[in-house]
């Protein structure tokens, strides 16, 4: 592992995200345009042979395919959001890998290689939309005559010319993220603490919280996706009966898993992101013990300071008691009341309000 690389890539990304945050709304908002997505006809006529239930499942599966998620419930995309899961509805390596692993271990010569990635680089000219797919495409290509760490630079550069930057700046300042994270020749659970603190870094950015409790799960999905997305493509063309059910019952068992984890993850504390929790956990993957340990002080020190200012709950103030029906961002659903969630300094606190009775149900 090259932890020199590692770092620089973290600091040229948060360089990226960083601008992309301060700019982007304003003097390059006009310069950004929205990639168009891809249809598939044949998705959209099946969509008439299955059930309601199933219909959820079946936009779910060609928003893996084309990355369109206009479809998909909010609900459904909040939860592999919440999960560090949104690269799953845009194409782009962790795709191609997934699809190509079984063909490219036969492959042992170079000039096989490049020749099956050449023709699917063609092919995607011609397909609206999909740069991160080509992007990935690109940056196999160059290493097949580069190396693993300059290919990648290379084709990162190239990709800047081809205007996937200016096209999708947020996609490409991802794809330099985990992809330099990816070639730093990190393995095993090192590999998988780079990309939490990746993870941990973008919800610093955003602002939004992040569940420590993704060091164990996303890895888990991230697997067993990795192992169902081959079928789900081979079993995408024509679609028949057979292909249609067999592929809906794969994503059950995927979204079971993913509703599973969700509810899991929503159930324990979630993490205020700031500078110092950061650069906590880069001590930690740098095996900075001692001034980890600094910054761990630092950090408990820091929720503590502007305690006045943290809102306490009135006396008199309702809070819903009912069973909870289900957990959705920051609000809980329970039978006789919503809940707004809020982090302050560290402690949890909660706006309840009751379940207002419908117009119907009360007595004239």
């Amino acid at each position: 592992m090259n932890r020199t690389w590692l770092i620089s890539i973290l600091a040229l990304s948060m360089l990226l995200l960083l601008l992309l945050k301060t700019y982007e709304k304003r003097a390059l908002a006009p310069y950004f345009k929205g990639e168009r997505s891809l249809q598939l006809r044949h998705f959209q006529e099946a969509k008439s042979r299955v059930t309601p239930n199933e219909l959820t499942l079946l936009e779910l599966w060609e928003s893996m395919l084309t990355g369109r998620v206009a479809p998909l419930d909010r609900w459904l995309r909040q939860e592999y959001k919440t999960l560090a899961l949104a690269h799953v509805f845009t194409p782009s390596g962790f795709h191609l890998s997934a699809i190509l692993w079984p063909v490219m271990f036969f492959l042992r010569k170079r000039r096989h290689k490049v020749g099956l990635l050449s023709f699917i680089g063609a092919g995607l000219l011609f397909l609206p939309g999909q740069s991160a797919l080509k992007r990935m495409t690109l940056v196999k290509l160059q290493q097949q005559f580069f190396g693993m760490k300059t290919g990648f630079l290379m084709a990162m550069v190239l990709d800047i010319f081809w205007g996937s930057f200016s096209g999708c700046p947020l996609g490409f300042t991802y794809s330099f993220l985990f992809l330099g994270i990816i070639y730093s020749g990190a393995k095993g659970v090192t590999i998988v603490v780079w990309f939490f603190i990746a993870q941990v870094m973008i919800a610093f950015i955003q602002g939004s919280l992040i569940s420590p409790l993704l060091l164990l799960i996303s890895p888990v999905i991230n697997f067993v996706l990795a192992l169902i997305l081959p079928f789900l493509f081979l079993f995408a063309w024509p679609l028949w009966g057979w292909q249609l059910s067999i592929g809906l019952w794969l994503l059950k068992f995927v979204q079971g898993l993913v509703s599973f984890s969700y509810s899991v993850v929503m159930n324990f504390p979630l993490l205020e992101v700031n500078i110092v929790l950061l650069i906590f956990f880069l001590l930690l993957a740098c095996r900075q013990a001692r001034p980890a340990l600094i910054m761990c002080f630092l950090f408990t020190a820091d929720l503590n300071t502007d305690i006045g200012k943290i809102k306490l709950a009135g006396r008199y103030e309702w809070q819903a008691q009912g069973k909870i029906i289900k957990v959705e961002g920051g609000k809980i659903y329970r039978t006789d009341g919503i809940c707004k969630r809020d982090l302050v300094k560290g402690i949890w606190f909660e706006n309840c309000s009751p379940r207002r009775r419908s117009s119907r149900n009360k007595k004239t």
